[in-house]
């Protein structure tokens, strides 16, 4: 966030635009159906896992302050000009003002061991084991996923943009063996495996400044492990330091989609002045193609 202002767009063509309207629903959406019995009972059945859903409105603005919103909705700056459907390369990224210094991580990174039920698995290949999390004061959660390196393993990546003024403090909580561990690239630059820090009260500690984004994903040779208790993730303004504490859960989110065509709304025609009033409905689906 800077002052009224949000980072956003597709990869590499991020720029700041005008932050929505205090109120924006940014929730997070999972299945679930209620069954109701002959006997009274009822049971709901639903999944562990959720992705996020950003209803974001700008009730008043220029002609101009809108016109970003509706330009990267009409797949203007997507790298893939050529993709019939969304993929990857034309998912649209911005910085959750509200997650900035806590967590930005995808919630299948934040709580990794999700992804041994229905959450994404981190590898394409295979969902890790679930193993009981060393005991700890900072919070961390009962159960962190184990994976486990072959040599077919396909580690799956997930990106995040660096506003400018901003550095990425990042750390791994957890083990790993041999080679294993979380690595981060930034964009045009070298990657980097990133210090495990155990469960203390240490929350991040590799920072990441100078890029306009970095990409995450685990790494190793086969047969190393990996085990994944937590990842947080903090922008942070390059004049300061985050934080310590315990364990941050994440909310942050792996790429989203527009749902439909913004909606546009006049609230003056005339030339000189003419406002408008907009929404628009983001929905997660990176970590799901």
């Amino acid at each position: 966030m800077n002052g009224q202002q949000m980072w956003f767009g597709t990869r590499g063509h991020e720029r700041w635009v005008k932050a929505p309207q205090t109120g924006a629903d940014f929730s997070r959406k999972k299945f679930s159906s209620q069954l109701n019995f002959l006997n009274g009972g009822a049971a709901i059945l639903g999944s562990r896992a959720s992705h996020a859903e950003y209803n974001m409105s700008w009730p008043v603005a220029s002609r101009l302050d809108l016109r970003a919103i509706l330009d990267f909705a009409g797949r203007l700056y997507d790298n893939d000009p050529l993709a019939k459907y969304m993929v990857p390369a034309n998912l649209i990224y911005f910085v959750d003002p509200m997650e900035m210094e806590l967590n930005l991580a995808p919630i299948s990174w934040g709580s990794p061991m999700l992804a041994a039920t229905d959450a994404p698995s981190l590898l394409a290949d295979a969902r890790p084991d679930v193993v009981a999390t060393d005991a700890n004061t900072a919070g961390y959660p009962s159960f962190s996923a184990e994976y486990a390196i072959t040599a077919a393993s396909v580690p799956r990546s997930f990106y995040l943009p660096i506003p400018p003024g901003y550095k990425l403090w990042a750390g791994f909580h957890g083990s790993a063996t041999g080679a294993g561990g979380v690595q981060v690239t930034p964009a045009g630059g070298a990657p980097t495996k990133l210090t495990a820090l155990g469960l203390g009260q240490t929350r991040v500690q590799d920072s990441f400044a100078g890029a306009t984004g970095v990409d995450i994903q685990l790494v190793g040779n086969a047969g190393d492990t990996i085990k994944l208790t937590a990842l947080i993730l903090q922008l942070i303004k390059t004049s300061f330091v985050p934080d310590p504490g315990g364990y941050i859960s994440g909310r942050g989110h792996s790429g989203c989609a527009f749902a439909d065509e913004p909606q546009v709304v006049a609230l003056s025609t005339v030339n000189h002045r003419a406002e408008v009033s907009g929404a628009a409905k983001l929905v997660e689906v990176g970590a799901w193609l």
